[in-house]
């Protein structure tokens, strides 16, 4: 999740418990895991907004410099996916396997 989707849930929380409860067993996940913690906040660390660089990119206003960056951040997914993978919560466990799935853009990028 990236701060515009955190500013979201802060702005408009759920009103669903189950949603609730889920986001809470997350949280709780890491808290009971410090070194997993650390390990996908390095991972993240430095992450490019690829929101914005995809909306760039739709709308054919990106250059060279937001392709590689998108190239880039598509190059961190595995070991962002390796280090959510462990973690026992269902909605992180969901995420890393989403994000584990090949990502054919990175090298279409790469590839020029």
């Amino acid at each position: 999740m990236g701060a515009r989707e955190l500013r979201k849930w802060l702005a408009h929380p759920s009103r669903r418990a189950a949603l609730i409860m889920r986001r809470l067993d997350a949280v709780s996940s890491f808290l009971g895991d410090r070194t997993r913690l650390r390990e996908l906040r390095t991972a993240l660390r430095r992450l490019p907004d690829i929101e914005r660089l995809l909306s760039r990119i739709t709308a054919r206003k990106a250059g060279p410099r937001e392709l590689i960056s998108l190239s880039e951040a598509l190059e961190r997914v595995p070991r962002i996916a390796a280090a959510a993978a462990g973690v026992p919560a269902d909605a992180i466990r969901e995420a890393a396997t989403e994000l584990s799935e090949p990502v054919s853009a990175r090298d279409t990028i790469a590839g020029g």
